[in-house]
């Protein structure tokens, strides 16, 4: 509500967000989400964001310790994206269905621990899509190359 000489103007709703696709809407969204940008292992790009963790592994530990080292893993994972979601503080909404879970591994048994992302588990994919290239669990490119070629 605004006044001059006496007299207000009638009340507006401010509504929070920038339309996606707008001229504005990349340099608009990293201001919304700035509070996540030092988050270890989140990197953002326009309005992509990807995080990642890792741990080193050796041909010589038993699967209960691999086993562990990936719950631990998927522990760090589950606190970075309940570091993001803080962004809600900011009117920032992450939607879990469109996240994401990739392992990058060379161990023959498959990635079991699915960490949990604002009460959705996240099952992890066969390959993942960054910035629109697709990463297949190869560390190929192939299935991208194709289909762009195709276009």
């Amino acid at each position: 509500m605004g006044g001059a000489d006496g007299s207000c103007s009638d009340t507006l709703t401010i509504n929070a967000g920038v339309p996606q696709g707008s001229v504005p809407f990349p340099t608009l969204f990293i201001l919304y989400i700035n509070d996540m940008l030092p988050i270890d292992g989140v990197h953002c790009y326009a309005d992509d964001s990807t995080g990642d963790a890792q741990y080193i592994s050796h041909q010589c530990l038993s699967r209960s310790v691999v086993q562990e080292r990936r719950s631990k893993l998927a522990s760090e994972v589950e606190n970075s994206l309940g570091r993001i979601s803080e962004g809600e503080s900011n009117l920032v909404q992450f939607n879990p269905l469109e996240t994401q879970v990739y392992a990058f591994t060379a161990k023959k048994n498959t990635f079991v621990v699915v960490p949990q992302f604002q009460e959705v588990s996240l099952k992890p994919s066969t390959s993942i899509g960054i910035l629109g290239v697709d990463i297949s669990s190869n560390v190929q490119f192939r299935s991208n190359l194709e289909a762009n070629s195709e276009a």
